[in-house]
C-alpha cells in the first residue's frame, strides 16, 4: 500500500473528511477506519491494512 502510493491517497481522504478538528480526529478516523474492515475481514489483516493509512496520516501532521 506504501509502494502503490495507496496510503497516501486514503489518508488525504481520511484528512479532508476530518479537516480543521486536529490529530485526535485523525485518531477516531483510523479507528474508524479500522473498525468498519475488522467487520469484513479478520482483526490482525485489519491491522495490517490500516497501518500504512495511520503511519500516512501520522507523517502528513509531522
Amino acid at each position: 500500500m506504501v509502494t502503490t502510493g495507496l496510503a497516501d491517497i486514503m489518508a488525504q481522504a481520511l484528512l479532508s473528511v476530518f479537516n480543521g478538528y486536529g490529530v485526535f480526529a485523525a485518531f477516531v478516523g483510523i479507528y474508524l477506519i479500522t473498525l468498519i474492515v475488522t467487520e469484513l475481514i479478520t482483526n490482525n489483516a485489519a491491522a495490517a491494512l490500516a497501518f500504512p493509512v495511520a503511519y500516512a496520516v501520522a507523517t502528513s501532521f509531522g
